[in-house]
């Protein structure tokens, strides 16, 4: 595909991205004059990467737009932030990053390929899609070895009719596991790496083919799959691998060739598969979780955090954005670009209550920081500190009544 195809493709991407995004107000809006200012720039000719299929490309000067040995490739998130920053100034870049996904989720430059067997040993081993714990020691696999029919491997590799020189190159992995008899009954486990433009690919194919997956590929997950439990019995020879998952085996189905494992913690004792040494651990009990907010998924007392009166769990508190004062969550949908003072968001009750426009230099403040002039020559007003310091507010003008000094500088 030339610099001209990708160019289309890329624009006509974008366009479709800021229809569905439901990121930020702010960043919506502005993709329209965005997305035409790129189409204007016939200099720069930016277009999707033709040697990298995460990439876009661009020309600095108008002689080589056409000439893909003397473009520059970048990520489109950095083109954005250096291009256009006056109009995504004030957007988070979560926000920008997500609008970048939207853009690139459709652009099928990838071929998933599925192992079993002592395939996905020798996928361990080799470490395919990044190192693993297990990597280098087949026998801490042998339990995907020995159940072909309940496990599998989903590999991403990069399309090889579009990228050959990336066609031995493994992207990314995850376990499938089969979860019940029906035909789309299955579960994609954590995306190895997990972080990146393979993770949307992987779980848009879970998608389509009506599949669940992990809501997170953290290592924070505590297995909760949208308030449903699993139950999946395998043969095993006495070795586990380290489990992300199914992290749980009732004692009472720990036999010494059969185990039942799950991804919910039972209510009896049981055991956990979450040991690097192959080793399945001791007996242990239940304990109470607390519910996400946000996410609804369950979590450790110590990995919730609480604000303004709601607890949520670390990945969704890193990924919310919140009121300075009050921490009330801010929703993606709220356009805050005008609640902001001093590169800090406050919700619009906050703003209202604290929010002073400084009299001199109309910028806004909160209250506790702003000085009032206080005197016969100028009506009580607001000033930041910086203002307050110009001369005719630093000099003390007296008009004397009675010896008195009317006009004063004080801090409230």
């Amino acid at each position: 595909m030339d610099i001209l195809e990708n160019r289309v493709k890329l624009i006509r991407d974008m366009e479709v991205a800021q229809e569905t995004y439901n990121g930020s107000f702010i960043l919506k809006n502005n993709m329209t004059d965005i997305i035409y200012m790129i189409r204007q720039d016939t200099d720069a000719m930016l277009a999707y990467s033709t040697f990298s299929p995460v990439s876009v490309s661009y020309s600095t000067r108008p002689e080589y737009k056409y000439d893909n040995k003397r473009r520059l490739r970048t990520s489109l998130q950095r083109y954005l932030n250096r291009k256009y920053s006056a109009y995504i100034l004030k957007v988070p870049d979560h926000c920008i990053d997500k609008y970048v996904q939207c853009v690139f989720i459709n652009r099928q430059t990838y071929n998933m390929e599925f192992l079993s067997g002592e395939d996905v040993q020798e996928a361990y081993n080799n470490g395919w899609g990044g190192e693993s714990c297990m990597t280098g020691d087949r026998s801490l696999t042998q339990l995907y070895g020995n159940n072909p029919e309940v496990v599998r491997m989903m590999i991403l590799k990069w399309s090889k009719e579009n990228w050959s020189t990336f066609e031995d190159k493994v992207l990314a992995r995850a376990l499938v596991w089969k979860v019940g008899v029906g035909e789309n009954d299955y579960y994609m486990d954590r995306i190895y790496p997990n972080d990146g433009m393979h993770v949307l690919w992987m779980e848009k194919y879970a998608r389509d083919k009506g599949w669940d997956y992990r809501s997170s590929h953290g290592g924070s997950f505590n297995g909760t799959i949208k308030n449903k439990t699993y139950y999946i019995k395998l043969e095993h020879d006495g070795v586990f691998p380290y489990a992300d998952t199914f992290i749980y085996a009732t004692n009472s189905s720990y036999t010494s060739t059969d185990i039942i494992i799950t991804n919910s913690e039972p209510s009896e004792p049981y055991r956990c598969l979450q040991y690097t040494s192959g080793d399945i651990g001791g007996i242990e009990t239940a304990i109470n979780y607390i519910v996400c907010d946000d996410c609804g998924e369950d979590c450790d007392e110590d990995d919730i955090v609480y604000r303004n009166g709601y607890g949520y769990c670390r990945d969704c508190d890193s990924n919310n954005v919140y009121c300075h004062d009050c921490e009330v969550k801010m929703y993606e949908s709220t356009d805050y670009s005008n609640t902001i003072i001093g590169g800090l968001i406050y919700c619009q009750d906050c703003y209202d209550l604290i929010a002073r426009e400084c009299y001199k230099c109309h910028t806004v403040y909160p209250f506790e920081q702003m000085i009032k002039i206080v005197g016969i020559a100028i009506d009580d007003v607001l000033v930041c500190w910086e203002c307050s310091r110009a001369k005719e507010y630093v000099q003390r003008r007296a008009q004397h009544n009675g010896g008195v000094r009317m006009n004063m500088v004080t801090i409230i």
